[in-house]
């Protein structure tokens, strides 16, 4: 939250937990749970529960990938005016790619995660979201990182983009 002179600029929230089964070793059985809102797109309450199956098609010493599909329920409160709540739930698949990579060393990495979330019912209601990271190691103690963000969901409110992105940078510190 980023707030001046009582004005809210920034307030969002997002939690996601997500656990993994191994049923052998390249696939993983998977449940997911979501929780988020976000003024500034609308979302005053979004809540999903999915699982699936993930399938890791690559890894070497560099880098992993993983293919992930999974069945999703979605429950939305969306703020159509100011008074005004929205609320639905969709059923939607999920589609993921997930890459991680350490190409110099182990000191940088980079991963990135996209997804496909259309509404079963209806393939042209859909999101897309992609997310990429990067680490810089700057000694035991001490990482740079950066997260880049973007999304594309078709069903949005009036005068709210259908893409909106963020970046976000750190400096973590271990105790």
């Amino acid at each position: 939250m980023i707030r001046a002179n009582k004005e809210s600029f920034i307030d969002n929230g997002f939690q996601h937990f997500r656990f993994n089964y191994q049923l052998n070793k390249r696939v993983d059985y998977e449940i997911f749970t979501q929780a988020q809102f976000n003024k500034q797109i609308r979302i005053t309450f979004r809540g999903l529960l999915g699982t699936g199956l993930r399938y890791q098609f690559l890894e070497s010493e560099k880098g992993k990938a993983f293919f992930g599909m999974a069945y999703m329920y979605e429950y939305n409160e969306i703020k159509i005016v100011a008074d005004t709540i929205s609320k639905f739930n969709d059923h939607r698949m999920s589609a993921y790619l997930s890459l991680s990579a350490q190409p110099f060393s182990k000191n940088f990495s980079i991963s990135n995660t996209t997804y496909f979330q259309p509404v079963l019912t209806n393939f042209s209601e859909l999101r897309l979201s992609s997310q990429t990271s990067l680490k810089f190691v700057i000694s035991k103690k001490l990482t740079f990182t950066s997260i880049f963000s973007i999304t594309n969901d078709t069903r949005v409110p009036e005068n709210v983009p259908a893409t909106y992105y963020s970046l976000r940078n750190g400096i973590r510190w271990k105790f």
